[in-house]
Formats: structure tokens, C-alpha cells, sequence
């Protein structure tokens, strides 16, 4: 996961990366502004995942470019408004993608990220 700009208010270049991926798939990034229970699982099977599932503000799904293991990227642009009751608002993001030789569900995830809009 990778953010190359600060997620500050009126942000309108804002972008949460993928890199390090299976390249020409898929890739889904979640969101969620709610801390997730420890081990949450998807269906008792890993992928571990670092977002709550019952309070995911979206899981939308974006394609992977590249080829081949560990060289796809993504980017998914997500502007941040200027709203001042968004300030110290905490954000929790994973992306997961689809990805057949990951084992359990065909599912690899990255580390989950947690930043704060300034």
C-alpha cells in the first residue's frame, strides 16, 4: 500500500497505491473508519485482513497493471475535501487481490494502513 501525497484536507491529488502485486488482475481497496477486531478473517480462511468487514465505507474494484508476480501496481484516486469536521479523522485501508496462487481463497492481501486527515 503507498501514498505519495499527505492525506491533508482539500487534497484533490490524493491516490492510495498497490505495488509489489500479481500484475493483469484485479485489486480491491477497502476503507473503513473503524478500528477492525484482531484476526478478523474472511470466512475462517486467511488471508488476514485489517479492515472490519461489517464497517467498510466502500470495496471497490480497480484493475492491476504489469505482468507476472510482484510487478503489478494500481492506483485508486481518492480527493480529500476541504471539510474541517474531517480533520483527525482516522482512516483504515488493505487492498486485496485476486490472485490463484496465494493459497486459502485465491486472495492476497497487503499490510493494512491507518492514516489521519490533517
Amino acid at each position: 500500500m503507498l501514498a505519495v501525497s499527505p492525506p491533508n484536507l482539500l487534497n484533490p491529488d490524493f491516490e492510495i497505491g498497490l505495488g509489489n502485486a500479481l500484475g493483469a488482475t484485479s485489486a480491491y481497496l477497502g476503507l473503513s473508519l473503524v478500528t477492525p477486531p484482531a484476526g478478523t478473517m474472511v470466512a475462517g480462511l486467511p488471508p488476514h485482513i485489517d479492515l472490519d468487514p461489517a464497517n467498510l465505507l466502500f470495496f471497490d474494484p480497480v484493475a492491476v497493471s504489469g505482468s507476472g508476480p510482484d510487478a503489478g501496481y494500481a492506483t485508486y484516486p481518492l480527493p480529500i475535501p476541504s471539510a474541517p469536521w474531517l480533520a483527525g479523522l482516522p482512516v483504515f485501508g488493505q487492498w486485496a487481490v485476486v490472485d490463484a496462487g496465494a493459497g486459502g481463497i485465491g486472495v492476497a492481501v497487503s499490510d493494512g494502513a491507518q492514516w489521519t486527515l490533517s
